[in-house]
């Protein structure tokens, strides 16, 4: 099969166990020799949208059967993954296309994909179930729109910018991100409670939310910190 170069993000399957887990892109992840070497995942990202990369897969790995089965493919840019709290569906991110799908795992619908919400605001990156509300999600917007998907007729400017913008990356993700903010959505699409930071201000970039006694805490594509927000007066019943 195609090999996995760039595993994302995963959710456990809370009745069976099982691994749920994007492959964003097909593409090779470069190795960045600077501030001690990483692999630069952000790099991949922008590429990914430049070349209009739809080769990512939301797929699952059983421990009983030590199996690997593609649930999704030909996703441009798959990310967050969230499995409903009794599994019938498992929902997977597409950054590119703003959108998160709705994988059915079970039921009538068994096998059929649809979406779960579209045409966002800004670019979803992580997914989360939400611990005070089961029939919810929350899922983080990570930036802005891109103005990138302008020049996808254009093969030679999205090459030419590539060159251009790759190398200025570093300097220029945390002016360009622009706003960030993180939605809560019932399973039926309806958007329930939205925390958004139109300057990023207070938070940046927000690519994780996970939930914890009260609080909020928000992990930073672009920062080296953890945001904590108190929510005990906004927690949704």
């Amino acid at each position: 099969g195609t090999p996995i170069n760039y595993a994302n993000d995963l959710d456990i399957g809370p009745k069976s166990g099982k691994v749920y887990f994007t492959s964003s892109t097909s593409g090779v992840v470069g190795w960045n020799a600077k501030a001690g070497g990483f692999y630069d995942t952000l790099r991949a990202c922008i590429l990914n949208a430049l070349r209009g990369d739809v080769s990512g897969r939301l797929l699952s790995y059983d421990f009983e059967t030590r199996k690997t089965h593609v649930l999704l493919d030909n996703l441009f840019y798959a990310n967050g993954v969230a499995v409903a709290h009794d599994e019938s569906y498992v929902l997977v991110v597409e950054t590119w296309a703003y959108r998160v799908l709705r994988v059915w795992l079970q039921g009538d619908k068994a096998g059929e994909v649809e979406t779960f919400i579209g045409q966002l605001p800004g670019a979803p990156d992580g997914l989360s179930r939400s611990q005070w509300n089961p029939d919810a999600v929350w899922v983080c917007l990570v930036a802005k729109v891109s103005p990138l998907g302008k020049l996808a007729p254009y093969p030679f400017l999205r090459h030419l910018v590539g060159n251009i913008l790759i190398p200025l990356l570093p300097k220029l993700a945390k002016h360009i991100m622009g706003s960030t903010a993180a939605i809560q959505v019932k399973s039926n699409g309806e958007v329930l409670k939205t925390l958004l930071d139109p300057k990023s201000q207070k938070l940046q970039s927000i690519s994780g939310v996970t939930e914890y006694n009260g609080a909020m805490f928000f992990g930073s594509l672009s920062g080296d910190y953890v945001s904590v927000l108190k929510m005990k007066d906004h927690i949704t019943k």
